[in-house]
């Protein structure tokens, strides 16, 4: 039988103009699996019996909304909202190694409780976190706030708060774009606009904002969402924390930028009395004396905690629902050699999810 004849009926020519051969498995039960993929779609052929979908792999998309809303490959971690939350944390900070799940896992938290998604949480129907009817309760019940520090760098101390300045100025925008401005009192309006308001030097640069309003901002916003959303208390989570420090020490201002962070974590996460819990993720966890240590209110997980060892990266299991899923799982110990071996914790055999989604996506192994 063409494969043709078998795949026309489904797709137009169109598609098929964008499509190859991308690897043809093993045959049983009178079945031969073919995989073809195009740019959009990766189709499964059965011939002899029918023609199915199966998930789109995605590189480097973070998104939650996107990945889960469109049924593209994702491999259901949900059930970390659950265990984080009745772990009852002020503030929990959470490092693993790069391309490990950590800015997906914060998109799918603030999915979940922010009150921008309040009503919809159709989203999460088919996924492991569902199934607990009490945790569903708090679906869209917060205000969140959410950002990350991965841009802020610079060769100087200087530069390093243009950046930051940049990153506060979005938070604030997109808390006014989403969430709106009604039942914000005026004088906290006026003060979101301030901080919004790009301003501009003889040279026609964007002036940065004061240190003294950076050092602040997240716990005056923390209170103008509580105060909007009848007492509820803000969650703010924080990507890439480490990453400033790490760049400051390599461009040399690293005491200055240290004594800086040292009143903006204690602001917003140790005396933020609008605070309901806090999360962090990183790649580092910091000494016991450090920038961070007035901030000293947070439970650190690090690679070595027993904590969420099955959380950020794969285990064995999804390791083979996937492989199978797309027909490879004939490769399992050749997958095994080139990419198991990671312990997060007591939790051994995890992989690099950007390692297995590479793989499946291209059928190739890559160091």
């Amino acid at each position: 039988m063409d494969v043709m004849d078998v795949f026309l009926p489904y797709a137009d020519r169109h598609i098929l103009a964008g499509i190859t051969y991308f690897l043809v498995c093993s045959r049983n039960n009178n079945q031969t699996i073919i995989l073809l993929k195009s740019r959009k779609y990766v189709i499964m052929i059965l011939i002899g019996r029918y023609i199915t979908m199966i998930r789109q792999i995605t590189i480097g998309n973070q998104s939650f909304e996107c990945i889960v809303s469109n049924n593209l490959f994702y491999v259901d971690k949900t059930m970390f909202i659950r265990d984080w939350w009745k772990k009852y944390e002020e503030v929990t900070l959470i490092t693993r190694p790069r391309s490990f799940g950590k800015t997906l896992a914060m998109s799918m938290v603030e999915r979940f409780f922010s009150v921008e998604y309040k009503g919809k949480p159709e989203i999460f129907a088919n996924l492991d976190i569902n199934k607990d009817s009490e945790m569903m309760k708090k679906q869209g019940e917060y205000p969140v706030i959410s950002l990350s520090f991965a841009d802020v760098t610079g060769s100087t101390y200087e530069d390093m708060i243009k950046s930051l300045s940049k990153v506060i100025r979005n938070v604030f925008s997109r808390v006014s774009k989403c969430l709106g401005m009604d039942k914000i009192e005026p004088r906290d309006v006026t003060y979101m606009q301030m901080v919004m308001k790009e301003r501009f030097d003889e040279n026609n640069e964007v002036i940065p904002l004061s240190e003294n309003m950076i050092k602040g901002s997240l716990e005056r916003l923390s209170s103008i969402l509580s105060h909007k959303y009848d007492g509820k208390k803000a969650i703010i989570l924080l990507d890439e924390y480490d990453v400033p420090l790490e760049n400051a020490y390599l461009e040399g201002y690293c005491d200055k930028a240290a004594e800086f962070f040292e009143q903006f974590y204690k602001n917003t996460f140790k005396v933020n009395g609008y605070l309901e819990r806090g999360l962090i993720f990183g790649i580092t966890m910091p000494p016991k004396v450090s920038f961070i240590s007035p901030f000293n209110n947070y439970a650190g997980c690090s690679v070595t905690d027993p904590f969420y060892g099955n959380v950020f990266g794969f285990t064995q299991e999804e390791v083979d629902d996937a492989l199978g899923e797309y027909g490879l799982l004939g490769l399992r110990d050749e997958v095994k050699r080139w990419y198991g071996g990671y312990q997060f914790g007591r939790t051994k055999g995890m992989y690099n999810p950007l390692s297995i989604c590479s793989l499946l996506d291209s059928g190739e192994f890559k160091a």
